[in-house]
């Protein structure tokens, strides 16, 4: 996956480099794997790989990618006698079936190897992943003969669409400017007594950012506060709301419709995504084969989303991207002789807990305020649909906003994302990891805690030159140009420094 902030696919073979001072085919923990793209490429060249990431998506990714060393067989699914299978059975040796095979490795060119793909071009899982890209639709996932009910079949579509019967919003800071009105009026009532004035402005306001958005209410309750100002004692708190409501009321954009996909790709991701879930909860599929369609359908919609790349907000109209056939991805399984292990829980918890071996830990933390958590929700929202589905109506209650984020969940903000805890928290980790080898990335992008990054590089070397913690002469400081990753129009590309700092511990403890 490429359109992830932080994603290490351009410096792979520097920290491959780096890593060379252990020994060969070793244990590595990537203690923050994001994407597992660094995973991915030390398990390629012969490396046990452990991952933790605390984002459901990036847990997903390393189930794939990490810990899967074949394609998956879905036997049981092609044996079963579901709508699908038995549509597929009837297309599978058709001319017409074939040339979609051709088409599904065309579109992929840039996402698959097209050698790796012909490998499995006659497996059930390509056979599979065509058919879902091309050929299923509502009549899959209403097939009577299953089990599971679907409580939201058309979950994304409804709530992630322009014309989804749940996208419509009320923008956020809007919202936050007329409650922080109403609290306000509130501290006036307080203090003077409720009067027929406040409490109907009151009520009108509330009125305004719940559905169905009763935005005319804006210029009511400011002709109703100005008309009886007389009322109001000269108390200047009154004219401040006015004023602020005023300043509110001249903006145009505190309704919309989410648009991070297009109608027809909203309806194929809830398709996919309806008929994994059907095939595992009547366990017609293994959690293996579950995830393998899970991990292809993310990365076709990290691929076809409206967005820049983040998922807190979407372009105004749709990109071209949005405009092309959907298809899904062919995720490429590495083959390995190792068992290797995805975690996906807080870094702290798991160092201090993890009884397995490492060699050498990769720390890559979130060294700015962008909530990893946050911005990918909707892909973690998909890596995690089994486990929300059966109560994914409550889930959907607490959508709001242009993002759609559900505001209810408790977001995985870090002290990593704090400028002042950056530094603390990375060496209580260094010191806590019972390995012996150290590679650390970190960038000089504007969007840093620092914004030269001068300060935060300062300590970290002198952290790591410290004798009593390190072996003396083993510190190393590589500098690597490269590009930042840009997720809003407003920033420009930058041509930063990526730095590795690599470094062997005294004691492992």
């Amino acid at each position: 996956m490429k359109k992830y902030m932080g994603n290490k696919s351009r410096i792979l073979p520097n920290i491959y480099e780096a890593s060379k001072f252990a020994p060969d085919h070793c244990t590595i923990f990537d203690a923050f794997a994001g994407t597992t793209n660094v995973g991915q490429f030390f398990k390629s060249k012969g490396y046990r790989v452990i991952s933790n990431d605390v984002n459901t998506t990036s847990r997903l990714l390393g189930d794939v990618y990490l810990c899967l060393n074949s394609i998956p067989s879905f036997d049981a699914l092609f044996a079963s006698n579901c709508y699908s299978i038995q549509h597929l059975n009837e297309l599978i040796a058709t001319t017409e079936f074939i040339e979609k095979k051709e088409l599904f490795i065309t579109l992929n060119h840039n996402t698959n190897n097209e050698s790796y793909l012909r490998r499995f071009y006659n497996t059930n899982a390509f056979n599979l992943l065509v058919y879902l890209s091309f050929y299923a639709d509502k009549h899959d996932f209403t097939d009577t003969t299953y089990n599971y009910t679907l409580l939201a079949p058309d979950f994304i579509w409804r709530n992630f669409c322009a014309k989804g019967t749940n996208s419509s919003y009320f923008n956020l800071v809007s919202q936050k400017s007329i409650i922080a009105q109403i609290k306000t009026l509130k501290k006036y009532e307080k203090k003077h007594g409720a009067n027929k004035i406040t409490s109907k402005a009151i009520k009108l306001l509330g009125e305004i950012y719940v559905p169905p958005f009763k935005i005319k209410n804006l210029k009511t309750v400011i002709q109703l506060l100005e008309n009886n100002i007389s009322e109001f004692n000269s108390d200047a708190s009154i004219s401040t709301v006015i004023k602020k409501l005023t300043a509110l009321s001249r903006r145009n954009n505190h309704i919309g419709n989410r648009m991070f996909f297009s109608e027809d790709h909203g309806h194929r991701i809830d398709t996919i995504n309806n008929l994994s879930l059907l095939w595992r909860k009547d366990e017609l599929i293994t959690i293996d084969e579950y995830n393998f369609i899970q991990c292809s359908l993310i990365e076709a919609t990290a691929l076809f989303s409206n967005t820049s790349a983040t998922y807190q907000a979407f372009y105004k109209t749709y990109r071209a991207n949005t405009l092309q056939e959907f298809r899904l991805v062919f995720p490429e399984i590495i083959s390995s002789d190792f068992e290797h292990k995805v975690y996906c829980d807080d870094t702290f918890d798991i160092i201090s807990k993890m009884n397995e071996q490492y060699d050498i830990l990769y720390l890559d933390p979130p060294y700015n305020w962008r909530i990893y958590d946050s911005n990918y929700h909707l892909l973690n929202l998909l890596s995690d649909f089994y486990n929300i589905a059966d109560n994914v109506l409550e889930y959907e209650s607490g959508i709001t906003g242009a993002a759609g984020e559900n505001r209810t969940l408790e977001r995985e903000y870090t002290n990593y994302n704090r400028r002042n805890t950056f530094e603390d928290l990375l060496f209580e980790l260094i010191r806590a990891a019972k390995c012996k080898y150290i590679i650390i990335s970190y960038s000089d992008s504007l969007s840093n805690h620092n914004k030269n990054s001068l300060s935060s590089v300062q300590k970290i070397e002198n952290f790591l030159k410290d004798t009593s913690l390190f072996v003396p002469g083993s510190y190393k400081k590589i500098e690597v140009k490269s590009v930042n990753f840009e997720s809003r129009k407003s920033e420009k590309k930058e041509e930063i420094h990526e730095l590795l700092f690599i470094v062997e511990k005294r004691n492992s403890n």
